[in-house]
């Protein structure tokens, strides 16, 4: 309902004029101002937010604070990355996420996506500190837990992809499940 959106948005905008996530807030009552035809009012809004993450950015040069990536960099690094690991540019996709982590955005998935670039190039070793950090960051992310199964499988670290598998099953991952329960006559398969 985007009535519904526009009013969560400009209950916030009222009820928090000083949050640090205010410019977001104007950009994506923005988004949703053009989704309903209301062209002006998107542009303003928009206008709101570009003032806001140019303010952001001065404060961070003059303060000498790290310079960080604004929500829209980080939307397009992310949609960047994303697109370079499905068509197989792993190298690309491991610098996009590396952005992404060394510039604010250290979340699992990034972690975890990177890690899972790292092992299509065969570095082994970047891909477990990744996935691990990921599991750090996420301990409950099953898909984390399975690429930890796998990648342990490829190094024949049959106890650790077993414990990976288990984790993921009792989590209620049926592939994970398939692993752990199929793991002997299923080396290899991943």
């Amino acid at each position: 309902d985007f009535q519904k959106a526009v009013d969560d948005f400009s209950y916030a905008i009222n009820t928090f004029p000083d949050s640090p996530w205010l410019g977001l807030i104007y950009l994506e009552r923005s988004k949703v101002f053009k989704a309903i035809g209301k062209t002006k009012l998107a542009e303003d809004d928009y206008q709101k937010y570009m003032e806001m993450e140019n303010k952001r950015r001065e404060y961070e040069k003059l303060s000498g604070l790290p310079q960080t990536l604004s929500y829209q960099d980080n939307l397009e690094i992310s949609n960047r990355a994303i697109n370079y690991l499905e068509i197989g540019e792993f190298k690309k996709a491991i610098e996009e996420y590396s952005i992404l982590i060394e510039n604010g955005l250290p979340i699992s998935d990034n972690f975890t996506n990177r890690g899972v670039a790292y092992q299509e190039i065969g570095d082994y070793e970047k891909a477990d500190l990744d996935f691990r950090k990921a599991l750090e960051l996420d301990p409950f992310d099953c898909d984390i837990l399975l690429n930890l199964g796998h990648l342990s499988r490829i190094l024949n670290n049959s106890n650790d992809a077993i414990a990976f598998y288990r984790r993921a099953s009792e989590l209620g991952d049926e592939e994970a499940r398939y692993f752990y329960e199929n793991y002997d006559n299923d080396k290899g398969k991943t």
